[in-house]
């Protein structure tokens, strides 16, 4: 009794073994079968115009440029993106861009742009479309252009300031800002400047 129900068992596994994969493959054969045709085309994420424009334009996610200057200065700038000139391999043009500038003696210079441009022929970065400059000694300043050096610790508007600091609100003509050969920074107001004292 106990051999048959054995002989019975290792023909069931061995019907199973030959069954099985066979229905696999007919499972498998009906998939293809059944599927539809892809149209590759059909089912890229772009459009015509922004795959030739990917085909012109080399683009680069979230670049992150570090360095010192000559004078002791940390600069860090990080962009959403940055896509190089192709006239000028030296020069990017980037977007939504972040720098920060570390002094020798811990003043912090935060400046956040739209836009900007990175010429390492140069040594100078240039941000643009409504320019943000704050510093960690309580100055504030908004300007349409800023240009910073890359070697050493310099940046200047090219353009109209308006802004507050510590003694009140302010505006020029153009601002500059350098540090001194004994470590401080110097920020300097052009032109036409108005300051208006907040009583303390």
């Amino acid at each position: 009794m106990m051999a048959a129900h054995s002989q019975g068992y290792s023909r069931a596994v061995a019907g199973l073994k030959i069954i099985l994969p066979l229905v696999a493959l007919g499972l498998l054969s009906t998939l293809f079968l059944l599927s539809r045709p892809v149209d590759p085309e059909a089912n890229l994420p772009f459009s015509e115009a922004e795959v030739e424009e990917l085909k012109r334009e080399q683009r680069v996610g979230r670049p992150t440029y570090t360095g010192m200057t000559g004078d002791g200065s940390a600069i860090t700038v990080i962009a959403d993106s940055a896509r190089p000139d192709l006239s000028n391999p030296a020069r990017f043009a980037a977007d939504n861009l972040s720098a920060q500038i570390e002094t020798e003696r811990g003043v912090l210079i935060d400046i956040d742009a739209p836009t900007g441009v990175i010429d390492n022929d140069t040594e100078l970065l240039t941000l643009s479309g409504g320019v943000e400059v704050q510093t960690s000694d309580g100055y504030t300043v908004l300007t349409d252009e800023v240009e910073t050096t890359l070697d050493s610790t310099r940046l200047q508007t090219t353009g109209r300031v308006e802004g507050s600091g510590p003694a009140g609100d302010l505006s020029a003509d153009r601002m500059e800002m350098t540090q001194q050969e004994n470590g401080s920074t110097l920020m300097v107001f052009k032109g036409d400047v108005k300051v208006i004292y907040q009583d303390q």
